[in-house]
């Protein structure tokens, strides 16, 4: 294989579809830095499920009142709802601001098809992850997420970084294991976020492979700090990122709120019932920045999200994790087991004392267990993205040309 030693490197980054969820944004938008750091030209594939039509969208409406009032459950624990064209574009106002400022995209790609034909451009390497690319129940297409729509006769490194499959169980049906067992033995290395991922690959694929970090752990505190609009500051000190919020969670947040003495605050939409186009306003997810803006500002984090978790920990601010077992807890216990802050997790609150709201956290051994795992994700990235090709070049610091796609 050969590269253009003046053009760079040119990679394809296959994540989940871009959309409001910042963790997701963050991480697209730091492994597409990293990558511009190594002379690559970068290109995140925006794999997206087709939008709902209007006659779809009255059909589930339709089916949702007969599930929830005859049979009394909620149609939205079993399928997700996804908005028209019209209402993705207002619910995505500010973050597709930030995607098309600092994250090289695509065009929306709805099928293998699309993907295939994709494939046909001047791509030398394709990189999938990070998140929960490997979680069926998320992806647009589980198989695209292993690169089904490669030609096999086509010489292009092919490689993961941090996939995850969000839980610590095998969610695969048979034949989706017989297939993305097939292709992963495909790829020239394999990375993945979450220890118990190891053992998955391992069992129900056969491959070996490598535990790296989350991308956004590979950029520092200072990196998003210059995201930040100068002089903004948040309106609180206590802050309280939910994905998913109980009556429990409540009495949670305020006995940490009062024991502190702290003013919460959120940075969320109003609402994310997208089911009225009444309320599609209330639905606008807040800039990225000023979710950034949040982590820098705050006293203390309250958070259910993974990346809730990491950015407390890259901004060094004290934290509490609840334990979000729909969402995928494992991702909880690995990231937290290698920064050394297994007891930040709590799954009930009755785990929850006076003496874990005030125990002081020792950033400075934090910091340098993620350091040294930081380099050796970043080892992983440099070694197998560029191995192979007989025109190495050493790796750079980032250019603007380069960043380009």
């Amino acid at each position: 294989m050969k590269c253009n030693r003046k053009k760079g490197l040119r990679v394809a980054i296959l994540t989940l579809p871009l959309n409001v969820n910042y963790g997701g944004l963050l991480q697209a938008y730091a492994l597409s830095k990293v990558l511009h750091s190594l002379n690559c030209i970068t290109t995140v594939v925006n794999r997206r499920r087709p939008y709902i039509t209007q006659k779809e969208k009255v059909l589930f409406i339709i089916k949702n009142i007969i599930i929830k009032f005859i049979f009394q459950k909620d149609i939205k624990k079993i399928v997700p709802y996804f908005p028209s064209k019209e209402d993705y574009e207002i619910i995505t106002h500010y973050t597709n601001k930030f995607i098309k400022k600092y994250i090289p995209k695509s065009e929306d790609i709805f099928s293998t098809e699309q993907l295939k034909q994709f494939c046909l451009g001047n791509i030398d390497g394709y990189i999938v992850g990070s998140d929960q690319v490997w979680r069926p129940c998320y992806s647009p297409c589980i198989s695209n997420y292993f690169l089904n729509f490669i030609p096999e006769d086509l010489n292009v490194k092919k490689i993961s970084y941090a996939a995850s499959f969000g839980v610590e169980h095998w969610e695969y049906s048979a034949e989706q294991t017989s297939t993305c067992k097939r292709l992963a033995k495909n790829f020239d290395a394999i990375s993945v976020r979450e220890d118990s991922a190891v053992r998955l690959c391992k069992n129900y694929f056969e491959v070996n492979v490598e535990h790296v970090l989350d991308p956004t752990m590979l950029l520092t505190a200072e990196d998003y700090i210059s995201l930040i609009e100068e002089g903004k500051v948040s309106i609180g000190t206590l802050f309280a990122y939910l994905l998913d919020t109980n009556r429990e969670k409540k009495i949670l947040l305020e006995k940490v709120e009062k024991k502190l003495g702290l003013k919460v605050f959120n940075i969320k939409a109003k609402t994310i019932n997208r089911q009225s186009r009444k309320n599609i306003d209330e639905c606008i997810a807040p800039p990225v920045e000023d979710w950034l803006m949040a982590f820098r500002d705050a006293e203390f984090i309250i958070t259910d999200s993974f990346h809730g978790c990491i950015f407390s920990i890259i901004f060094n601010k004290p934290f509490l994790a609840i334990g979000n077992e729909q969402r995928g807890l494992a991702r909880f216990k690995s990231l937290l087991s290698i920064s050394g802050l297994e007891r930040r997790l709590i799954s009930h609150i009755k785990d929850l004392t006076d003496e874990k709201i005030v125990e002081s956290i020792d950033w400075n051994r934090v910091n340098s267990l993620i350091e040294k795992e930081r380099q050796k994700s970043l080892n992983f990235l440099k070694t197998n993205l560029f191995q192979g090709y007989s025109d190495k070049r050493p790796f750079s610091s980032p250019n603007q040309e380069a960043c380009s796609s």
